[in-house]
C-alpha cells in the first residue's frame, strides 16, 4: 500500500454572523492516506473543533473503502465515530447543549457519472445514546442530450431519541427538553439544459415532508452564578411539566426555482430567476397529532419572487 505523507492543518474559523454569538474555533484538519491503484482505495480521516474557551465543538473519525465492481460500478463503505460535543446554535447566545456520541455505518454503489443514465445509492444508519439515526438517498441522472441534463434525486430519514430544546419551564432557569422522533421524505428534480453557448436554462423542483413528535420530558436547572450555561445530558432530569405549547410539529413544503443565465463575457452572467418558496414550520394546536401529507401543502404560504441577478468574478 502506497500512503500519503501525514499533514496536520491548524486553523482558526470565525463564526458566521448568523450563528448568534458563537465563539471562534481551532480545527485541526485530518490525517489521511490512500492506495495508489484506481480501482480501490481506502481512507483514514479524523477531524477536531474546540471553542477558544476550550470546549469540544465536533470532532471524529471515518474509516472508508472503495472498491470497483466491473461494469463501470462502484461500492463504497465507511464505518464512522463521533464522541460527544456541544452545540450552541439552538439555544445561541445562552447556552450550549450536549449532543450524544454517535457510530455508526455508511454504504453506497454508484454507476458510471459519464454515462447516458447513471444511479447513485447511498445510505447511513448511526447509533447514539437513546436512538439511532437512519438516512437513504438515491440520484438518478439522465442525459438525454449533450447539452441537456435531468437529476432526480428521492430521500428518506428517520431519528429518534435525540433531546432537543422546548422552552422555559415553570421555574426561573430551568431548561425544558424532550426526546424528538423525527421522519421525513421528500424528492428533489434538477434539470440543466444549454440552450446556446452563451445561454442555458436551469430548473428545479423540491418536495419535503417531515414530522417530528417528543416525549419524555426532561429539565436542566441553570446555574445561577455563570453567564453561559453547557447542559450536558446526564444532568437532565426526568419531570412531568408538559411545554408551554405544542412542540410537535409538521413540515410540508414545495419549492421551485427557474433560471435564465447569459453568460456575457468570461466570469460576467447575468441571471433572470423565479423563485417559489414556502415556509416550512406549521404551528400544531394543542393536543393535534403531527401528520404530514398532501392537504398540508395547503396550510403553509407561499411567495413568488423574481429577480434580476448580475454575477461578476475578479481574479
Amino acid at each position: 500500500m502506497s500512503v500519503l505523507p501525514t499533514r496536520l492543518e491548524l486553523r482558526v474559523l470565525m463564526p458566521a454572523a448568523q450563528a448568534g454569538g458563537a465563539s471562534p474555533a481551532l480545527v485541526l484538519a485530518p490525517v489521511r492516506g490512500r492506495r495508489a491503484d484506481s480501482d480501490s482505495g481506502d481512507f483514514l480521516s479524523a477531524f477536531m473543533k474546540n471553542n477558544v474557551g476550550g470546549v469540544s465543538k465536533q470532532k471524529g473519525g471515518q474509516v472508508s473503502a472503495s472498491v470497483g465492481l466491473g461494469n463501470d460500478w462502484r461500492a463504497s463503505a465507511a464505518l464512522q465515530f463521533r464522541p460527544s460535543r456541544y452545540d450552541d446554535r439552538e439555544l445561541a447566545g445562552a447556552a450550549s447543549v450536549q449532543r450524544s456520541s454517535a457510530a455508526g455505518f455508511e454504504a453506497g454503489v454508484s454507476s458510471d457519472p459519464g454515462s447516458a443514465v447513471s444511479l447513485k445509492l447511498s445510505g447511513q444508519a448511526q447509533r447514539i445514546t437513546g436512538g439511532h439515526n437512519l438516512n437513504a438517498e438515491a440520484v438518478l441522472s439522465w442525459r438525454a442530450l449533450p447539452q441537456w441534463q435531468v437529476d432526480v434525486v428521492p430521500g428518506a430519514y428517520y431519528t429518534t431519541g435525540e433531546p432537543r430544546y422546548l422552552g422555559w419551564g415553570e421555574t426561573p432557569g430551568d431548561y425544558l427538553f424532550g426526546q424528538l422522533t423525527a421522519r421525513g421524505m421528500g424528492a428533489a428534480v434538477r434539470s440543466t439544459a444549454k440552450v446556446l453557448p452563451r445561454l442555458s436554462m436551469l430548473a428545479s423542483a423540491r418536495l419535503l415532508m417531515t414530522v417530528g413528535d417528543y416525549d419524555s420530558t426532561s429539565v436542566f436547572q441553570a446555574n445561577p452564578n455563570s453567564r453561559w450555561q453547557n447542559i450536558e445530558l446526564r444532568r437532565l432530569a426526568p419531570s412531568s411539566e408538559p411545554p408551554q405549547a405544542n412542540p410537535d410539529f409538521e413540515q410540508a413544503v414545495w419549492n421551485l426555482d427557474l433560471a435564465v443565465r447569459w453568460e456575457i463575457v468570461r466570469e460576467a452572467s447575468f441571471y433572470f430567476e423565479y423563485l417559489r418558496g414556502q415556509a416550512p414550520n406549521y404551528q400544531q394546536l394543542p393536543m393535534q397529532p403531527a401528520d404530514a401529507h398532501q392537504g398540508s401543502l395547503r396550510r403553509v404560504p407561499a411567495a413568488d419572487v423574481f429577480l434580476l441577478k448580475l454575477h461578476c468574478a475578479w481574479k
